[in-house]
């Protein structure tokens, strides 16, 4: 969080910054050496699905991962990835933001361009 003491907010559409209460920019500072850095695009696929491609910095500079999201499991099982889509990641807790910035990158393989399927949000 910078000087205006206001975070962003992605999943329901385009960035929207609010107020933070007090205590958490106190916790706020807590984080900082736990914290990711990434860049996120929106690509558009074949068949109207959209990916979402998250480009680490810092620490995990390097790493590219996309998620995919569909309105079923069925569909999601019936998409063909890309070819840059190196390797899959969906279910591998590794890969999430949360182990991300506790953990580090993740060792073997060194993959750098991955994937996951998520479901949609309901």
């Amino acid at each position: 969080m910078r000087g205006d003491h206001r975070l962003g907010w992605d999943r329901s559409g385009p960035l929207s910054a609010i107020p933070v209460p007090a205590w958490m920019n106190r916790l706020w500072g807590l984080t900082e050496s736990k914290r990711v850095t990434k860049r996120r695009s929106e690509v558009p696929l074949e068949e109207g699905y959209r990916a979402e491609v998250d480009v680490y910095r810092g620490d995990l500079t390097g790493l590219i991962v996309t998620e995919v999201e569909f309105p079923s499991e069925d569909e999601s099982h019936r998409f063909g990835p890309p070819a840059c889509f190196e390797r899959e990641v969906t279910g591998d807790s590794r890969y999430a933001n949360r182990e991300l910035a506790i953990r580090g990158r993740p060792g073997a393989p060194r993959s750098r361009r991955l994937y996951h399927r998520r479901p949609a949000l309901l």
